[in-house]
């Protein structure tokens, strides 16, 4: 015995699409897989909450979020050469894949000097990159005055994440 459901549909893709949304719905498959399905089909928050889909599950919210990643992060998480959580705390950080872009490298470089980058940090990366402002700092040496910019967001984004967890912390 094989349990099959017949889905009402004008042609092969809506079956698909009511198919798509309908596992996403009951949590089954990936996040990639709903990401995949976001990304060819156009389906936004907006449209899933008309379909009746509850972003309550966390396959749904993280493929909404893989899907706003740029086409080589996304590469880079579907082959498993970056980790899901990490994509997701990216697609939800950038808005646009120069800012996806901009934040993978400060992590790159954070943790090439030996820092630990967490999730949390990224996505509080992602919150305030979009106000963030570099800093011009004008220094005299042998040579003559130099200016060097500089961007301390990974470092507002670490003290931020340790006052949420205090904050948490004590709340409890």
């Amino acid at each position: 015995d094989i349990l099959t459901k017949f889905i009402k549909a004008k042609d092969a893709a809506e079956a698909r699409r009511i198919g798509a949304l309908q596992n996403i719905s009951e949590g089954k498959g990936t996040a990639i897989d709903a990401a995949q399905f976001f990304r060819v089909s156009g389906t936004t928050a907006g449209d899933l909450d008309e379909y009746g889909v509850a972003l309550t599950e966390a396959k749904a919210t993280d493929g909404l979020a893989l899907a706003k990643l740029s086409d080589p992060i996304f590469r880079d998480v579907a082959n498993g050469k970056m980790p899901i959580g990490r994509g997701v705390a990216l697609g939800n950080a950038g808005d646009t894949p120069e800012q996806q872009e901009a934040i993978l490298k400060l992590i790159e470089k954070k943790e090439a000097g030996g820092r630990n980058v967490t999730n949390s940090v990224i996505e509080e990366l992602g919150r305030m990159a979009r106000g963030a402002k570099d800093r011009v700092e004008k220094q005299d040496t042998l040579f003559g005055e130099q200016s060097m910019t500089r961007n301390l967001l990974l470092e507002k984004a670490e003290v931020s994440e340790y006052i949420r967890k205090q904050i948490g912390s004590e709340k409890k």
